[in-house]
């Protein structure tokens, strides 16, 4: 009537302790999550247990009943769970796992996603020797200086390693330490470790297509301006630097007025602009002179990211003349046609 329990989570009626005691006469404690159920109408978790009364015979006689309020406690345990899985699962998302080194005991806890990433048994805790020992050999001298740099003087480090798990994968990680301070000794070493071997794949991946990229361009025979749709020149390649009437370093951060006759800039700034909105390429043909001789030219705009553009500027002097060769040949010909 004054002890009503019951479970906190099923909310079915909990054992009653004190007839356990007199059937078992033996200590009983109440199993977790036990909830006590007041007169009224409150809820308290309660940790509880009952021990035998006996008499001089050693017969039972009564039970002694002792429990306390853990409501506080239960929630407190409870949150930090959640916070704790909450972290386990981010950490998992992120593929970063923890760990933490006693300087004293030399003793290394890793977290539930620590050991995923080196592919170990959550059992087996390694040692800080074995711990190390994943590091592919190149890496090693790096990490244990590091550690120890940071035991004796407290320097914190980052680093990007290779790693070698216990299945043999091979891993690049981002570890990080840092130090914790006992009356001027560092006493632990905390830190993460980072799967980034996606990173580093793709960064590699940018490095070689970028390098594939700069060769091709070496191997283009002609002019390329890189510009902002107000003109000014971003960048420039000119594998043939005869072909331009100043060194290609002055364009750089000129605007295109600054550097062509007028006639000319209006007709590359309306291309840029066009190109800029409509994602068209374009063709321009003109003539400049280069080093007191004429010469022609033909330039294709081509939109690249946001307001910039790309213009490839090609001499085409020779096939121009070639032209005017033929058509003068032509003519002469027609003409000696016509006195036969």
């Amino acid at each position: 009537e004054i002890f009503h329990i019951v479970n906190a989570q099923t909310r079915t009626p909990a054992l009653n302790p004190v007839q356990l005691v007199m059937e078992r006469g033996e200590v009983v404690e109440l199993a977790n999550h036990t909830a006590l159920l007041a007169r009224d109408g409150r809820e308290f978790l309660i940790s509880e247990s009952a021990a035998p009364i006996r008499d001089t015979s050693g017969q039972i006689v009564g039970v002694v009943l002792v429990f306390s309020d853990v409501t506080e406690k239960y929630l407190t345990q409870k949150t930090l769970a959640a916070t704790t899985q909450l972290l386990e699962r981010t950490s998992e998302m992120a593929r970063v796992g923890g760990w933490e080194l006693d300087t004293d005991s030399q003793e290394l806890v890793w977290t539930l996603e620590t050991f995923h990433i080196h592919e170990v048994d959550p059992a087996r805790p390694p040692s800080l020797t074995e711990a190390m020992a994943f590091y592919a050999p190149e890496a090693r001298p790096v990490i244990e200086a590091a550690v120890l740099a940071a035991i004796n003087h407290g320097t914190p480090y980052d680093q990007e390693l290779p790693l070698i798990t216990a299945k043999g994968r091979s891993l690049w990680v981002r570890t990080q330490g840092s130090v914790e301070w006992t009356d001027g000794k560092v006493t632990k070493l905390l830190g993460t470790i980072q799967d980034i071997t996606e990173r580093k794949h793709a960064e590699q991946a940018l490095r070689e297509s970028e390098a594939q990229t700069r060769a091709l361009i070496k191997a283009i025979p002609d002019l390329i301006f890189t510009n902002h749709r107000n003109g000014e020149f971003l960048a420039v390649h000119a594998p043939d630097p005869r072909l331009l009437f100043m060194r290609p370093e002055f364009f750089l951060h000129q605007k295109v007025e600054q550097v062509l006759p007028p006639p000319l800039a209006e007709q590359f700034m309306q291309a840029y602009a066009t190109a800029c909105d409509t994602d068209a390429m374009l063709e321009l043909n003109y003539i400049m002179p280069v080093k007191g001789e004429e010469r022609y030219f033909e330039a294709r705009v081509v939109p690249s990211a946001k307001d910039t553009v790309i213009t490839i500027v090609r001499d085409i002097t020779e096939r121009m003349q070639a032209q005017v060769a033929l058509h003068a040949s032509v003519l002469e010909k027609d003409a000696l046609l016509k006195e036969v």
